[in-house]
């Protein structure tokens, strides 16, 4: 006897969703999660005056330190290279772009004392003569930068 095609039963198969009532359908705003405030607030494009300088900053992190952008982005910790990477550009953020360590914060997704631990960790590593070099090669870049955007803080 040759088996037949399969065919599942009704009890396999999915059962749809029944509608939600509308006291819980939201019109305007999708539900709040960690992941959606920390996640919005950094990759959303909220046209907020901060978010090219930490962009910018993210960036030279990614092309100098060989982190890929992706790596920086994301709201866990992370392996060594990749939170020195994301401390980088925090550090950036804040000294070369003069910006406030909460608005950091707020695009990271951090806290702002993580922020802060970020930039003494950073600043305790220019001990290093070649970390210093580098660093000091990003933030005149940084700076050019801001002086050419016109904005001296946002």
């Amino acid at each position: 006897m040759q088996p037949g095609p399969f065919v599942p039963s009704s009890a396999t198969l999915p059962r749809p969703m029944p509608p939600r009532p509308p006291s819980l359908v939201s019109s305007s705003r999708p539900p709040f999660t960690q992941a959606t405030q920390s996640r919005g607030k950094r990759d959303a494009g909220t046209g907020r005056a901060v978010d090219l300088p930490c962009r910018l900053s993210r960036e030279f992190a990614s092309i100098f330190l060989d982190v890929p952008i992706r790596a920086l982005e994301g709201i866990r910790r992370d392996r060594r290279p990749i939170c020195e990477a994301r401390h980088v550009a925090m550090y950036l953020a804040h000294v070369a772009f003069q910006l406030r360590l909460e608005d950091v914060a707020r695009f990271f997704g951090r806290d702002r004392t993580s922020v802060g631990y970020a930039v003494r960790r950073v600043e305790d590593r220019r001990d290093d003569a070649a970390f210093d070099a580098l660093l000091t090669r990003i933030e005149d870049l940084a700076g050019a930068l801001r002086e050419s955007m016109g904005r001296n803080r946002p």
